[in-house]
């Protein structure tokens, strides 16, 4: 009998076949492949929950194989295939159909339910081609992706559910998953308590938009991180894949997120490390770059962080994915993920201010920007200045902003990218020097969603200008003109 199991290890995991055999000879329970100690006391655990749960354990010599035996495991989520195993084995019922199943039983014979949900066991299940997952959990069932997903709260349930599945007899209901009712999107609360800043709250709306990292500079106390906070709201809901990554994601640290729709956002504190940003350890769980994926990743004064932090930062921007290593052992976790940062424009803080003087000399400034490097800089299509004067722009409504930012993503599908020729084109009779062809594409698809914000599904000229706008900080422009 063959059954299949899964180990979370990583974000992929670790894929089990548990094969069981089950011949005459002097009674005894061997597994092999090997198993680390929590999986070798599964003997005694399997033979207490059968024999609790008022089945019959087989009186003959047991065989369960590991395979492939050549990677060690670790954990108790095989209990239940092994269970499985031994007594569909003893029935005769051998495997006619893909089975996968996990969990850690107790020895009353009930399923041990964790934070994980099963999302890394139906993702696997999934991946192997299995028609059948069984997973811990109150009993129920529901069909995704032509598998049949169960749910099961003993063991003897459990059985029931293989050895029907296995007859082909659908004893046990099916349900569709509950229609999911998704808030409003953009929430209308979302810039309450922010005075004015009409500028900085469609900047925000463009990140949004477009998925821009983005980067706020100005004084303190000007508000730039109570407007970057919001920025997570103005993410749209994540689509079912994105979802079922996330939440895979975190169940490799046993997490289970409040409202698995909306995006992660992580506020990444002063001291986290690149081996927190990018994870790792023996169990090689994902770090902080990973548990943003599809998300908002804030870095609160950008310039407070270590150089080694911040240029793993800008390699996870250029991959898409964290590398989280231990030794020869490597798992790769995605991390598609936008950055939003803020900063002060000089080491004082007070270059722009009204109320105060700057007295940070030009190579002081320099060096303060050079903490944040130009290729990470390089990476944030919007670089706004934010002042005192931000209060007082009052120019648009929040409802409108946030009618403007809805439209917009609806009209996406619709916009049209231009050329790299047209934009140079463009670019070059604006007399707007370009760093490269990064910086090209950034203007083009910033000005693309500055035309969706106006309604149209290709930039203009003027798209052009106003884009440039959002790039403020660049080649010899160190110095921030304090009237903006």
């Amino acid at each position: 009998m063959v059954i299949s199991s899964f180990i979370n290890l990583g974000f992929e995991g670790i894929p089990v076949r548990v094969e069981s055999d089950i011949r005459n000879g002097f009674p005894g329970f061997d597994i092999v492949g090997l198993p680390d100690p929590a999986i070798r006391e599964a003997r005694e655990r399997v033979r207490c929950a059968i024999r609790n749960s008022g089945l019959k354990f087989p009186a003959q010599r047991i065989l369960v194989n590991l395979a492939p035996a050549g990677i060690r495991k670790a954990g108790s989520s095989l209990d239940l295939a092994i269970a499985l195993g031994v007594l569909l084995a003893s029935e005769k019922l051998y495997d006619g159909t893909r089975i996968l199943a996990s969990g850690e039983l107790s020895l009353s014979g009930r399923l041990v339910e964790s934070q994980d949900s099963g999302t890394g066991a139906i993702r696997t299940a999934l991946a192997l081609g299995c028609t059948l997952c069984l997973i811990p959990g109150k009993s129920a069932g529901y069909t995704l992706r032509g598998m049949e997903v169960c749910s099961a709260p003993t063991l003897d349930q459990a059985l029931v559910c293989a050895r029907t599945h296995l007859l082909q007899q659908r004893t046990v209901p099916q349900s569709r998953l509950p229609d999911r009712t998704e808030p409003p999107w953009p929430d209308p609360a979302t810039f309450d308590g922010i005075i004015g800043m009409s500028s900085v709250k469609r900047a925000l709306c463009l990140a949004a938009l477009g998925r821009f990292n983005i980067l706020l500079f100005g004084p303190p106390g000007v508000g730039k991180t109570l407007a970057i906070s919001r920025l997570g709201a103005l993410l749209p809901p994540l689509d079912d894949n994105s979802i079922r990554d996330v939440e895979r994601i975190y169940a490799c640290l046993g997490q289970l997120r409040a409202d698995p729709t909306r995006p992660p956002v992580r506020d990444v504190p002063h001291d986290c490390t690149l081996l927190q940003l990018s994870g790792g350890g023996e169990r090689k769980l994902p770090g902080e770059a990973a548990l943003a994926h599809k998300g908002l990743m804030i870095l609160d004064e950008i310039t407070s962080y270590s150089p080694g932090f911040l240029e793993g930062v800008r390699e996870v921007l250029d991959r898409k994915s964290s590398l989280s290593a231990r030794s020869a052992d490597r798992s790769v976790y995605p991390s598609d993920c936008m950055v939003a940062a803020t900063m002060n424009p000089c080491p004082c803080g007070r270059l722009g201010s009204e109320s105060h003087n700057c007295n940070c000399n030009q190579d002081r400034i320099r060096r303060h920007w050079a903490k944040v490097g130009t290729p990470l800089l390089d990476r944030f299509p919007i670089r706004l200045p934010v002042g005192p004067r931000a209060f007082s722009d009052t120019g648009i409504p929040d409802a409108e902003i946030l009618g403007q930012l809805k439209r917009a993503r609806q009209l996406l599908p619709q916009s049209r990218l231009l050329a790299g020729g047209e934009c140079l084109e463009i670019l070059g009779s604006l007399q707007a020097g370009t760093g490269g062809m990064r910086e090209v594409l950034a203007l083009r698809d910033l000005a693309t969603c500055c035309a969706l914000f106006d309604g149209e599904t290709a930039p203009s000229k003027e798209h052009f200008i106003r884009a440039l706008e959002y790039r403020r900080f660049g080649n010899g422009d160190c110095f921030w003109d304090p009237g903006i």
